[in-house]
């Protein structure tokens, strides 16, 4: 991004200052943006979470579902909560 604020600066579009101002309202945003990192602990913690509840459910439901079953709901749980992530994690372009 820094390039093209130059190219914009040098170009007369942008003043230094407003280039100084865009930089800093950019540099704030990601600051206050999770990391990747922590939204994959957060999604882990979420799907650690429904796999508890629905293993909970499994046990009680054994003789119709089984061991089979549950490993499918998990995998649509997991499947289902990294397609959220994904469309929620910001995109970047330079």
């Amino acid at each position: 991004m820094g390039n093209a604020l130059r190219r914009l600066v040098d170009d007369g579009v942008l003043s230094a200052e407003q280039r100084d101002a865009v930089l800093a309202a950019v540099a704030a945003e990601e600051t206050a943006r999770p990391s990747t990192g922590k939204l994959l602990v957060e999604v882990a913690a979420y799907a650690g979470a429904v796999a508890l509840a629905i293993a909970e459910a499994v046990s009680e439901l054994s003789g119709a579902l089984g061991a089979a079953g549950f490993v499918l709901i998990v995998g649509a749980v997991l499947l289902a909560a990294g397609a959220i992530a994904m469309t929620r994690s910001p995109r970047r372009s330079d």
